[in-house]
């Protein structure tokens, strides 16, 4: 009796022993797998933090949009010719619906001293001599030298003034009234030059038809509310 009582107690011991080895072998395992996924976490959130550095360096490092030249060029104002900006002649890029210049032989900016102005959609062409007072409004001004072409749009060119040989091809050309022109009829004026005075002026018409229209190389094309058809 005494055997047996002393051989169940060892098979408790031994029961005991086991089960107390399995716990802390179940508790090194739980700590294993806990320190490795601290680990796993941790380098996983410094690969994103690296990842993130260097998009941040990426974006720190990428250059800046250049302007474009319109955006680039002389802002609205008055000038004075040979003193704020040189002589010659400049090309202006609309900055709303509706822009405007003037040329002045003085700055008393009376009705006397203009020597031409005018409204423009888009885009004009304005010379300019030393001793003249430039102003324009909601506009940016570029040297001619600096501009670039303005070729037609869907197949037609729009509301404007064009170089011929620049912007436009020397040649017959058809062109129209816009739909819904506010006067019911479109404008077209072909000039010799770009000084918007009354003798370079070459041909002119307001029109309800279509016309045809001769242009030549170094000549200039104002449109208002009409449309030239690309060829």
């Amino acid at each position: 009796m005494k055997a047996k009582k002393h051989i169940l107690y060892l098979c408790l011991i031994a029961v005991m022993i086991t089960v107390f080895m399995c716990g802390c072998a179940g508790n090194n395992n739980q700590q294993q797998n806990d320190q490795v996924r601290q680990q796993n976490d941790t380098a996983q959130k410094d690969t994103e933090n690296g990842m993130n550095a260097e998009n941040n360096d990426d974006t720190a490092n990428s250059p800046a949009p250049s302007p474009t030249i319109e955006e680039a060029g002389i802002r609205s104002g008055m000038y004075k010719v040979g003193q704020d900006i040189a002589a010659g002649e400049y090309k202006l890029y609309s900055t709303a619906d509706l822009s405007y210049f003037e040329i002045a032989k003085d700055s008393s900016n009376t009705l006397e001293s203009i020597i031409a102005n005018d409204n423009f959609y888009s885009f004009t062409y304005v010379t300019v001599a030393d001793g003249q007072y430039f102003k324009f409004t909601d506009a940016r001004a570029v040297p001619v030298s600096d501009a670039t072409a303005s070729g037609p749009k869907d197949g037609r060119y729009p509301s404007g003034m064009y170089k011929v040989g620049f912007d436009i091809p020397a040649g017959e050309y058809q062109v129209f009234p816009e739909e819904g022109s506010t006067l019911g009829f479109g404008y077209y004026e072909i000039t010799s030059g770009s000084s918007h005075v009354l003798d370079d002026i070459v041909a002119n018409d307001n029109f309800e038809d279509p016309r045809y229209i001769t242009l030549k190389e170094g000549q200039y094309v104002k449109l208002s509310e009409a449309y030239i058809k690309a060829k």
